[in-house]
């Protein structure tokens, strides 16, 4: 997958823009940054869910994803309004109870190991911290068809979840408060955000 987005960087913001920028401010509506001081991007592209939150909330930023042209996108969006890091969801290269809210937007379905990644988030979330995750949502056909033509064809598709499974990927974690919103951009894509308290660990 790293490979795949590097080679996509270039052109990933003017292939994807009304599909990015539409996800993107539908998660932001979904997000509380009240009270937020420290927030962690998983997955974070090209930067666009960063660029819009550092422009509309004071806070500590911070990006993670494993493709470094991706990053490079970001940092020139960016400047030093985030730090960036290279490195996996699976091992967040961050210390425990380092982030406020955690967020990730249409990265879900490439993660190769969400339990290992759900668990991290929790490891690096202050106590009652939040997370906020938005993918594609596999209680929609047309997205179940996509899901299966694209783990025939795309070699960085892992898989979709449905919304009953985020929840439980969620709480199996030990999350609480678990709530699961599903919702459209357009006809074409069904999505859901997934938002969750981290227990007092």
């Amino acid at each position: 997958m790293r490979h795949r987005y590097g080679h996509l960087a270039r052109e990933y913001d003017r292939r994807w823009a009304r599909y990015v920028e539409a996800s993107v401010v539908g998660s932001l509506r979904r997000i509380d940054l009240a009270g937020v001081r420290d927030v962690l991007d998983v997955g974070c592209g090209t930067g666009t869910l960063l660029e819009r939150a550092t422009r509309a909330h004071p806070g500590r930023f911070a990006g993670l994803d494993l493709s470094l042209e991706m990053l490079e996108a970001a940092r020139r969006k960016l400047g030093a309004r985030a730090g960036l890091v290279a490195g996996s969801a699976a091992t967040l290269p961050f210390r425990s109870r380092a982030f406020d809210l955690v967020v990730s937007t249409s990265t879900l379905h490439h993660w190769r190991d969400p339990v290992a990644a759900f668990a991290e988030i929790r490891r690096v979330l202050r106590p009652r911290g939040r997370v906020a995750i938005t993918d594609w949502c596999g209680d929609s056909l047309l997205t179940r068809l996509r899901d299966r033509v694209l783990r025939r064809l795309e070699p960085a598709h892992g898989r979709v979840w449905r919304s009953v499974e985020l929840a439980a990927l969620l709480a199996d974690a030990g999350f609480t408060d678990v709530r699961i919103e599903r919702w459209r951009i357009g006809v074409r894509w069904s999505l859901m955000t997934g938002t969750a308290r981290a227990g007092h660990n």
